[in-house]
């Protein structure tokens, strides 16, 4: 059975000086004197025994050195049993040791003091392995969100180009025909770039989709351009060109691209 810690029934630290100890001794018995405890006498009595023993202990310099080497080693004893209860707790496997560790002098106490010190490592190493484990699952995770909202949230804007000889009169019908999704933004231009121009001709560009036919007239005359946007409903949309006038337009450039709906 481990004896009673002195320095905590006086109330003071294992360091205390002899004088600390006095005073502090001095307190304590003034609490059970006759004219100011009145409680039960036996306890009274019982409590000043107890107190006047620590005393004479640890005011005796041999006795005390002699009493902190035994606490100590009960301490260190105590803590090899709290480590080992907390390993068995957690599965961890038993130290390695070369023989069984006891209490007995100093080479028992340090003997213990390794024993404790190689669990708490292990237990320490293990939490250390798990929280990283767990870090770099985390940052993984939350690396693969952020792409993924980037693929999903992000639009990316995709292009489209082709050219025409556009019809001379209009209302031919024909052009090229693309297919959009619901919402996406489309962005149309043209550019004139050969023909036999006059002042008098004039391009026209039509944009056919299921609400009807849009058109833009420019000037037939090299480098003539325009642009349209529409966002589509998601069905197919012909892009025609026609002139009319005396001159004659060969070859007209369309260019565009399409960007997908914002999420």
């Amino acid at each position: 059975m481990a004896p009673k810690d002195l320095y905590r029934l006086l109330g003071v630290p294992s360091y205390a000086s002899q004088e600390r100890i006095r005073t502090a001794y001095r307190k304590m018995v003034r609490r059970y004197h006759p004219d100011v405890y009145h409680g039960d006498a036996d306890v009274a009595h019982a409590n000043f025994r107890e107190l006047t023993e620590a005393y004479d202990l640890l005011t005796d310099p041999s006795r005390r050195r002699e009493y902190d080497r035994r606490r100590e080693e009960e301490l260190a004893a105590a803590e090899v049993l709290d480590a080992e209860q907390h390993r068995r707790w957690l599965h961890f496997p038993p130290p390695e040791t070369s023989a069984t560790p006891t209490i007995e002098g100093r080479g028992g106490l340090q003997t213990f003091r390794k024993a404790f010190r190689k669990a708490n490592e292990q237990r320490l190493s293990r939490q250390d392995i798990s929280r990283r484990t767990k870090l770099l699952l985390v940052a993984g995770f939350a690396t693969f969100c952020a792409v993924l909202l980037l693929l999903v949230a992000v639009p990316v804007s995709q292009p489209f180009s082709f050219s025409q000889a556009p019809a001379p009169g209009c209302g031919n019908g024909g052009g090229a025909t693309y297919q959009f999704l619901r919402g996406d933004r489309v962005t149309l231009a043209w550019t004139v770039l050969s023909g036999n121009f006059t002042n008098t001709s004039t391009l026209d560009v039509q944009v056919t989709g299921s609400a009807g036919t849009v058109s833009m007239e420019s000037e037939a005359l090299p480098g003539s351009s325009g642009t349209y946007s529409f966002v589509a409903d998601g069905n197919a949309y012909q892009f025609a060109s026609c002139y009319w006038g005396r001159g004659s337009i060969s070859e007209v450039q369309f260019s565009g691209n399409f960007v997908g709906p914002l999420v």
